[in-house]
C-alpha cells in the first residue's frame, strides 16, 4: 500500500482550509501554497498539486452546486417548497455518494469514512427526510386549507344563487349534496 499522503495527514482544520481555497477556486496554486505556508502546513507543492486533482471532481461538483444554489433562488422564486425541497435533497444526495466514492478510493491515499462520520452523515439524511416530510404535510395543509375555502365559496354563491331564483330550501340541500359534496343536517 502506498504511504498516506502528507495532505491526509495533515490536521483537520488544515485541510478544511486547503479544501476551502480549492472549492472557491479564486486563489491560484501559488496562492494557495502561501496561505499555508503561513499555517504552518508543512506539505510540497506537488503534494497540493496532486491532491487538488484527485479531488477535481468533487470540487467541479462543489463549484455547481454553489452556482445552482445561487440560481435557485432566482429560478424558484415563489414556487412550491416540496419542488424545491426535493431537489435540494436530490442533490445533496448526489454530493453524497461522491463523497463516499473519493473517501473509499484508498489506492490514492484517500481514507475510509470513520465510524463517526457514516454515524453523522446518516443522522444529516435523517434530518433532511424529516424536513421533506414537515414540508410536504405542510404543503399538504395548506392545499387542504385552501380547498375547503374554494368549497365554501362555491357552496355560498350557490346559494345566493338559488335563492335569487327562488329554489326552495330542500331543493338547495339537495344541489349542495349531490353537485357540491356537502351534506347538511
Amino acid at each position: 500500500m502506498p504511504p498516506k499522503s502528507s495532505i491526509t495527514r495533515l490536521p483537520k482544520e488544515l485541510r478544511q482550509l486547503l479544501e476551502t481555497m480549492l472549492v472557491d477556486g479564486r486563489l491560484t496554486l501559488d496562492q494557495i501554497m502561501q496561505a499555508l505556508k503561513d499555517a504552518d502546513a508543512g506539505v510540497s507543492r506537488s503534494a497540493v498539486g496532486r491532491y487538488a486533482k484527485s479531488q477535481e471532481k468533487v470540487i467541479q461538483n462543489l463549484r455547481r452546486m454553489r452556482e445552482l444554489g445561487e440560481g435557485w433562488g432566482k429560478e424558484f422564486g415563489d414556487q412550491s417548497t416540496t419542488k424545491t425541497v426535493r431537489t435540494l435533497i436530490e442533490l445533496l444526495q448526489s454530493y453524497i455518494f461522491e463523497i463516499l466514492m473519493a473517501r473509499a478510493d484508498l489506492a490514492d491515499g484517500g481514507e475510509p469514512m470513520s465510524t463517526k462520520e457514516i454515524n453523522q452523515l446518516s443522522q444529516a439524511l435523517h434530518k433532511q427526510i424529516l424536513g421533506v416530510k414537515a414540508a410536504l404535510e405542510t404543503e399538504i395543509t395548506i392545499r387542504k386549507d385552501q380547498e375547503e375555502r374554494t368549497k365554501a365559496a362555491a357552496v355560498k354563491a350557490a346559494e345566493t344563487v338559488a335563492k335569487e331564483k327562488g329554489l326552495s330550501t330542500d331543493t338547495i340541500e339537495a344541489i349542495k349534496a349531490q353537485i357540491l359534496g356537502v351534506k347538511t343536517t
